[in-house]
């Protein structure tokens, strides 16, 4: 996106003042001793980085101007030898990359100063300010705060320190207060968003040569395209053959990049193109008397022209509620979490779980890791899964062979043990005939001639009889209910094994298809686990595919296993 690479070339300028700073940087007086340490910026949005990239900038010739009074006022020689700068990110957020480096280097005591603009620069929360500087005093690394009227070095000033977090954090909620009341306001009155995000067949509008922020306007080329893509879905009303239609005939996103199964989904229920947009919708069929203003249903007239009719758009949403098997779910398709249910783990084991959370625009997917409070989403992750069982399958023929010789073995396997099932079934009945036919027996046996010794006698026999059916009995019932387990077992791993035997590339298949269960499914019988790792000194993870143990019957799989297939990036600012 065009505005991400604004955002990373203004963040590569500014570390470029910030390295010259430190390349060309000289002692204010030679006599002195220097004390080295870093700076810390921060802007809280990435609209305020693009429109106000000198504030970033401004941040790093304040620092350096601070440093050389502190230099001055201390006899002795600031020297910044690390700028940590954080492009927009919320100041109440501290699961920051550049603030975690920053608290790593000091605890490993690599600072002995720290600068800031102002506290917060560092945070808007009060309790992470007392940790931050508790830590700083632990760690003899002095704090600088231009125009801070106590000094965070002193321990007495704690209180102080308290009172001032307490009316900052007072602060920022009330102005997120009024943020959110203004972005309400503005939608329920005159369809404005809070941001225009670009989408193909839409732009933000422009009136009179000046951008109108939060409005949209159509672009008529783009327009036809989405037409175009609508249709073609409700042609087929399969996401796999649409994008395969539209990429075939050269449709791309309006970043010129291709359709990915993901952004598909979102641009057919997308209301934009319906000039519609709905606030609390989930809200909807509830009392709106009783709840508060904030928290009613609101169906919305964007101000823009509509670009799919409403017929087009009720039939799609229709198709894809069928597809998806999503009945009631209005704008959103909810979705089966692939990668849930123990298979996606951090490190240490730890699992992470499929959820939800809904922004002021759209509903977001996330894997949360409940232990380390860590969140990843959905769509990234599970787009590099899908490169790793391309590779797998399609770069690997010892794979392939042994998925295929898997396939056959289980196959061969289940008709093994329901041949096994009929024979303890037909051994069972056996020995309720035998029972019944040795019961006949005894009636004849047992004659009102008979003796008490010929009573006894055919008694003790026929109690030893029993004792023995019984106990036969009971081991065919008990094998019974093994090999039925079995079966079931190898059935439920065995997703789609009768058809995947012929050639491992039918992995691939699944992965085109519409089943997102059989898709889960298939990546269970692939994985063992999917691994997370730890974080690097430059906040960064790895991703490994750990290869599944087919039961220790697969010993190329178990070798392939080991070696770890590796094939994620870095899981940088997600």
């Amino acid at each position: 996106m065009k505005s991400k690479i604004d955002l990373n070339k203004i963040v590569a300028d500014c570390q470029k003042v910030a390295a010259k700073y430190i390349k060309t940087w000289q002692p204010v007086n030679r006599s002195w001793r220097t004390i080295e340490g870093c700076a810390y910026l921060r802007l809280s949005t990435e609209e305020q980085v693009l429109v106000d990239k000198g504030s970033l900038e401004q941040q790093i010739h304040l620092a350096v101007l601070e440093a050389e009074a502190r230099s001055k006022q201390r006899r002795l020689n600031y020297r910044i030898t690390k700028f940590y700068i954080e492009p927009g990110v919320s100041g109440r957020t501290s699961t920051r990359v550049e603030l975690k480096k920053l608290e790593r280097a000091i605890d490993r005591n690599e600072h002995g100063f720290v600068s800031a603009k102002e506290i917060a620069r560092l945070t808007r929360e009060s309790d992470f300010w007392k940790k931050f500087f508790k830590k700083c005093q632990a760690k003899n690394c002095e704090i600088i705060i231009p125009g801070l009227p106590i000094d965070p070095n002193d321990p007495a000033s704690i209180l102080q320190l308290d009172i001032l977090a307490a009316f900052a954090e007072y602060e920022s909620r009330n102005t997120s207060k009024r943020i959110s009341d203004s972005v309400f306001s503005a939608m329920k009155t005159s369809g404005k968003f809070n941001s225009t995000h670009r989408r193909l067949g839409l732009k933000r509008k422009v009136l009179n040569g000046i951008k109108m922020p939060g409005f949209y306007e159509i672009v008529p080329d783009e327009a036809e395209e989405v037409k175009r893509i609508f249709k073609t879905f409700l042609k087929y009303a399969n996401h796999s053959k649409t994008l395969e239609v539209i990429t075939a005939k050269g449709i791309k996103n309006w970043n010129g990049q291709p359709f990915k199964r993901h952004s598909l989904i979102t641009m057919l229920s997308d209301t934009r193109y319906i000039s519609k947009w709905y606030l609390n919708p989930n809200n909807r069929n509830k009392d709106q008397e009783s709840l508060p203003e904030k928290e009613r249903y609101y169906e919305i007239d964007l101000p823009h022209d509509p670009i799919i009719t409403i017929e087009m758009w009720n039939q799609v949403q229709q198709s894809i509620k069928e597809v998806a098997g999503n009945l009631g779910k209005m704008t959103r398709v909810d979705r089966i979490f692939l990668l849930s249910g123990g298979l996606l783990r951090l490190h240490d084991g730890t699992v992470f779980r499929g959820v939800s959370g809904t922004g002021k625009t759209q509903k977001s997917y996330y894997y949360f890791n409940q232990n380390h409070k860590l969140r990843i989403r959905c769509d990234l992750i599970e787009e590099d899964v899908r490169k790793a069982v391309t590779r797998l399958v399609k770069d690997n023929e010892e794979i392939q062979k042994t998925i295929k010789a898997t396939g056959t073995e289980v196959k061969d396997n289940i008709q093994v043990l329901e041949r096994r099932l009929l024979d303890f079934k037909e051994d069972r009945q056996k020995l309720l005939d035998d029972r019944k036919e040795y019961l006949k027996k005894m009636d004849l046996l047992i004659g009102p001639k008979s003796t008490e010794i010929e009573i006894q006698k055919v008694r003790e026999a026929f109690q030893d009889f029993l004792n023995q059916n019984e106990e036969n009995q009971t081991k065919i019932e008990y094998y019974i209910k093994q090999t039925k387990k079995a079966i079931e077992s190898l059935k439920r791993t065995n997703f789609s094994w009768s058809e995947v035997a012929h050639h491992a590339t039918r992995v691939q298949e699944i992965m085109a298809e519409k089943d997102p269960a059989a898709l889960k499914r298939a990546y269970r019988s692939l994985f063992g686990s999917i691994l997370i790792g730890p974080e690097d000194e430059m906040g960064c993870r790895t991703l490994s595919y750990v290869l599944k143990d087919w039961n220790g019957s697969l010993e190329d799989v178990n070798r392939l296993s080991k070696e770890m297939v590796e094939v994620m990036k870095d899981y940088c600012n997600q």
